[in-house]
């Protein structure tokens, strides 16, 4: 039998690759689903392989009843301070970075006037209040202010496709 290497690979496009993973199968007033925390972990462990940041302490994981809206959004601004960088050298390193935001769990659409909203719920979420949501045209322009090469978003959800309208 042979024995899996596990070999890491390094993209020399970019000079970093840092993602957030969320994983909610735990609502606070939603249906449970069943797959987004092994869902987390899979793709967590497949793209450090290929060379995305290693965190050990999970502190760019948050699951279940850690992914609160305060929580994801607190996240997503650490990172991005990161990759907005402290000073002229290391703002021109991110310049050359990639960020990827991985969501898996239950996503939601209102409209508001004519118009389709698209939400990411977090495991607070209530559905008579979608200012307990998390916009998913807000989510896009917050990071599109990172100073990343470019920017991936894997939204494993109802109407993640949202994204695109």
């Amino acid at each position: 039998m042979k024995k899996k290497r596990n070999r890491m690979i390094e993209y020399s496009l970019y000079s970093k690759c840092t993602s957030i993973y969320i994983g909610i199968g735990i609502y606070k007033n939603l249906q449970m689903l069943q797959a987004p925390i092994n869902d987390v972990k899979e793709m967590k462990n497949c793209l450090e392989r290929l060379g995305f940041d290693k965190s050990d302490n999970n502190e760019n994981v948050l699951l279940n009843e850690k992914a609160t809206k305060n929580s994801i959004e607190e996240l997503i601004n650490k990172i991005g301070d990161k990759l907005k960088g402290r000073d002229e050298e290391e703002k021109e390193m991110n310049k050359e970075s990639m960020f990827l935001f991985y969501f898996s769990g239950h996503g939601a659409k209102n409209t508001d006037g004519n118009q389709d909203v698209y939400h990411l719920c977090p495991h607070d979420y209530d559905q008579k209040k979608f200012a307990t949501s998390i916009n998913i045209d807000s989510l896009v322009h917050l990071v599109q202010s990172f100073n990343c090469k470019h920017i991936v978003f894997v939204l494993d959800c109802c109407f993640g496709g949202g994204i695109f309208k």
